[in-house]
């Protein structure tokens, strides 16, 4: 097996089994892809070595003792990771295949499956992990900018965004015009944005970022 090019030196994969010998085969499977790999007997193990920010992805089992693998995937949607993660089970059905999808696996997998599958799994979730690392990236930009604002710029950022323009921010908040302008600009410099119309597409970004998981793929409409 050849290593895929988008696979850097940084990936780990971690793998999760109190079966020794199913950790050995996976050892032996991520040595010959030439990718670096930890194992853990628990998900309790893993968690409490776990440091944000790592490239690579998990396999895990699906039913172990203490934490299961779902549960080990929810505590780590919990603590935003950018981890994805690929569920083995050695007595699977359908209602855990789509309990593991709901719960964000990236694939849901027999243990009795073949090398193939597991290695293209292993690398869909490793593109996943690169895709969400820049989306959290991106995400964690927005909010120390936005973070920036005070909340006087903040207001003027939100009455712009509804479309109001200077005299009717300043009606609304009972300022002088000439300190409305000075607020906006002030908001502009600190978003590096241009036009109102990238003010806009600014805000609406960072919105979407809240009402959804930023750990999803989207295009970045910022700097088009």
């Amino acid at each position: 097996m050849e290593q895929m090019t988008f696979i850097s030196e940084n990936d780990t994969v971690f793998i999760i089994d109190e079966d020794l010998v199913a950790c050995n085969s996976l050892s032996r499977l991520t040595d010959s892809m030439r990718i670096k790999h930890e194992c853990f007997a628990s998900s309790e193990e893993f968690l409490n070595s776990y440091m944000p920010g790592r490239a690579g992805c998990v396999v895990t089992d699906y039913r172990m003792i203490g934490m299961s693998g779902i549960e080990m995937l929810e505590e780590l949607t919990s603590r935003e990771s950018a981890l994805a993660v690929v569920m083995l089970t050695a007595n699977g059905s359908i209602q855990a295949a789509v309990k593991a999808i709901q719960s964000g696996a990236i694939a849901f997998l027999e243990k009795s499956c073949s090398e193939n599958e597991l290695w293209q799994a292993i690398k869909d979730a490793i593109k996943s992990n690169h895709s969400r690392l820049q989306k959290k990236y991106e995400w964690d930009l927005i909010r120390v900018t936005l973070s920036s604002l005070t909340d006087q710029e903040r207001t003027v950022l939100e009455l712009v965004v509804e479309g109001q323009g200077n005299k009717q921010i300043a009606h609304t908040l009972d300022l002088s015009l000439r300190t409305v302008e000075s607020r906006r600009q002030k908001v502009k410099k600190k978003l590096k944005v241009e036009s109102n119309a990238e003010l806009v597409r600014y805000y609406d970004y960072a919105c979407s970022f809240e009402k959804n998981s930023m750990l999803r793929p989207s295009k970045s409409p910022i700097h088009e």
